[in-house]
């Protein structure tokens, strides 16, 4: 038997027929995921080594295609603010979101958050900025003709 011949077989084995010339293509058949068997045990890989609740992602590249003077400044910089940067400046380019903790502890970092600082003053500070991004779009909105709801 050549494969032309087995392959026409197979296909009608399993009801595979050609798709009819201006028919609409098939839906797709959804895909559902569930999680409902997982169950998560902290621990460390044993292939890796990596602590299993932690992501083996490099530190400096949180902060990819973000420019160092875009960081977060006085009272919104905070520890995670300061060991990018350290890191960035070192050229720590191997260490990891997992050895955050031990990096952080080592340069001396203060792991507390700038005095007075709030989630409120936050957006205080930054209210104005919002308003004007918000006006932008809703100008760019208008312009299209794009219906706009509050």
């Amino acid at each position: 038997m050549d494969a032309r011949t087995w392959v026409k077989d197979w296909k009608k084995k399993k009801g595979v027929t050609k798709p009819v010339k201006g028919a609409p293509p098939p839906a797709p058949q959804p895909i559902i995921h569930t999680t409902g068997h997982y169950t998560f045990t902290p621990g460390v890989n044993r292939h890796t080594g990596f602590d299993i609740a932690k992501i083996p992602y490099a530190l400096i590249d949180c902060a990819e295609g973000v420019h160092p003077c875009n960081f977060p400044q006085g009272l919104d910089r905070g520890p995670f603010t300061e060991a990018l940067i350290q890191a960035q400046l070192m050229i720590y380019s191997k260490l990891m979101l997992a050895d955050l903790d031990a990096f952080i502890a080592y340069w001396l970092i203060d792991r507390n958050l700038q005095a007075g600082y709030s989630d409120a003053g936050f957006l205080k500070r930054y209210v104005a900025l919002h308003e004007e991004y918000r006006a932008m779009v809703r100008k760019d909105v208008e312009a299209h003709g794009y219906r706009w709801e509050d």
